[in-house]
């Protein structure tokens, strides 16, 4: 049977799907919109996490160690210290406790205001960080993947406040920002902002020119720093990618700050 001559129904899409072809592909194919064929293959896909999977799932991901949580603030420890009581806590939570009373937060007993940092503990927390964020990260993608875009929201608000607490945060933060990119516009708030702030500031200019449209990037032109903008317009004409719009949104965006006295001498 030919595959224009496919029934438009959940097999024939998914069928479609398993040769390789795309969504547009399946959409050219089937005469049907694109995210008539997404939506099916989302509805197909999410068979492969039941509830009590998702719920095992979070129990995994979403709960610390205990030994690895703050008893005031219940947060994963970033700077834990030993107090006098013999308990670990996170230092700024222990420290602003002690200011108001020299009493255990866990035992109300009188204790003193001394704490010695943890480091065996450091040590062990931030090696768990480097441990469970790839797999996290892996995981949202198959929630995505799977349509359940909610789950993958609260996974990935999760996974940020990781990164940015990992030793090599920069990396993993846009790791994260990236993954949200893979979420609905209205799921991603200021996600697509801030991995263009980040791009930029790791003058990482070739990328954001790569995906000016993507990224809208022209939206985001205001808060640029002049500096910045002016090296995207230096790297742009070489870019066959990136379209003369472009530059020239580039190129006006530094005229208006030259008559606003921002700059003396416009980019060559």
């Amino acid at each position: 049977t030919d595959v224009s001559d496919c029934r438009l129904d959940t097999t024939s899409i998914v069928k479609l799907s398993k040769r390789g072809m795309t969504v547009a592909m399946i959409a050219d194919i089937l005469n049907i919109s694109h995210e008539e064929v997404a939506q099916t293959l989302r509805a197909k896909r999410r068979c492969y996490y039941k509830e009590d999977e998702i719920a095992g799932l979070k129990q995994r991901f979403l709960n610390h160690p205990e030994d690895y949580v703050c008893p005031i603030s219940h947060d994963l420890m970033e700077d834990p210290v030993t107090a006098s009581d013999g308990e670990t806590y996170e230092r700024r939570s222990i420290e602003e406790h002690l200011k108001i009373k020299l009493t255990s937060p866990l035992t109300n007993l009188q204790m003193e205001a001394t704490v010695i940092a943890n480091r065996q503990l450091h040590r062990q927390i931030s090696k768990y960080k480097g441990e469970v964020l790839p797999r996290i990260l892996s995981t949202i993608s198959s929630l995505i993947d799977s349509g359940h875009l909610q789950v993958a929201k609260d996974f990935l608000e999760h996974a940020e406040a990781l990164a940015k607490s990992c030793m090599v945060a920069s990396m993993n933060t846009e790791k994260v920002l990236e993954m949200y990119m893979r979420l609905p516009g209205h799921m991603q708030g200021e996600k697509q902002k801030q991995l263009v702030q980040l791009l930029l500031h790791k003058n990482r200019y070739n990328t954001v020119l790569d995906r000016f449209t993507e990224l809208e990037v022209i939206n985001m032109l205001p808060d640029v720093s002049t500096d910045q903008i002016r090296a995207l317009y230096k790297a742009a004409p070489g870019k066959q990618s990136v379209q003369s719009s472009v530059g020239h949104s580039l190129l006006k965006r530094l005229l208006d700050r030259c008559k606003h006295g921002e700059l003396e001498v416009v980019a060559e």
